[in-house]
């Protein structure tokens, strides 16, 4: 997950040519018990391969089925959620995150999980060499 422009996000993913996306999903972890605040998108069958999307938006060829949540609170917390495949295998991604630690992001810094699943700060481009190279060792 990165800031753009400072009041926007976006989602990344595995970028090599043997993944694909196909949801999209954020939702609001801290929200009212008795609403799922939520924002997702799925691709359609014709929809383009995609290996970013920007958050609340709906990308060509693509499909909107969440959207009661259309901004990020500051103080609350997400869980941000990304489904496909690499490789002719299932795969799926899941990262916690504050809204003040989107909000804290330097230009070139991710939010991505590690481990366990912790939320950690790094570089983009360290973020899209570790995406890349376990994207290949999933596939093989």
């Amino acid at each position: 997950m990165e800031a753009v422009n400072g009041s926007a996000a976006r989602l990344l993913t595995m970028a090599c040519s043997e993944s694909t996306a196909d949801q999209f999903g954020v939702y609001q972890d801290d929200g009212p018990a008795h609403e799922l605040r939520d924002w997702a998108i799925t691709r359609s069958f014709t929809g383009p391969r995609v290996d970013s999307v920007q958050v609340f938006k709906q990308p060509d060829g693509w499909k909107t089925y969440g959207s009661k949540l259309t901004g990020f609170e500051k103080g609350s917390t997400y869980v941000a959620t990304v489904d496909g495949g690499v490789g002719g295998r299932a795969v799926s991604g899941k990262l916690t995150f504050g809204a003040d630690q989107l909000l804290d992001l330097a230009v070139g810094e991710v939010l991505a999980s590690y481990g366990d699943g912790d939320t950690v700060t790094m570089g983009r481009d360290d973020f899209l060499k570790a995406a890349d190279d376990h994207c290949h060792e999933r596939a093989s």
